[in-house]
């Protein structure tokens, strides 16, 4: 529901719904002005904010921040059983991530090694338009996506 207030700015009070329930947040006009385009309804967002509660009253959250489903970024975990077997495969996962550039993070697994690495953000890749080509190339079972966790 968008009300004005008192100098004709827009604000909105909003209810979210997750699988646990619903809350009213309210995103006053400063914010509402910035994130008037990606309110709408049935969209998927994260909202940040800090929580209202008065004695008798359902508590709402005051809006902060919102963040569309979509900016949200994921991890894609390759994993090779061990380092001789990702030198053997080094050349063809560089041609694979070099196919796509995006906000998801690669991250290699060498299983005996239990190693870890983090590629940056030069390998950054976009998940979805390559997940299958990787699925493809080194066995599904050794991709795995993870959501990475939103800091807002």
């Amino acid at each position: 529901t968008i009300k004005y207030t008192r100098q004709n700015q827009a604000m909105a009070f909003v209810m979210i719904e997750d699988l646990v329930g619903t809350v009213e947040v309210i995103v006053f006009p400063r914010d509402f002005e910035k994130y008037a385009n990606v309110l709408e309804e049935d969209s998927k967002v994260f909202i940040a904010g800090r929580v209202s509660v008065e004695e008798g009253k359902n508590a709402k959250l005051i809006c902060e921040k919102v963040v569309p489903f979509s900016e949200g970024t994921k991890e894609v975990w390759i994993r090779f059983r061990d380092m001789s077997e990702y030198e053997q495969n080094k050349e063809q996962l560089t041609k694979l991530l070099n196919l796509s550039q995006g906000k998801d993070e690669v991250i290699l697994y060498l299983g005996a090694e239990r190693a870890v690495k983090r590629l940056g953000p030069a390998y950054g890749i976009r998940a979805d338009g390559l997940l299958e080509d990787l699925k493809q190339a080194f066995g599904s079972d050794n991709i795995q996506v993870k959501g990475k966790k939103l800091v807002i």
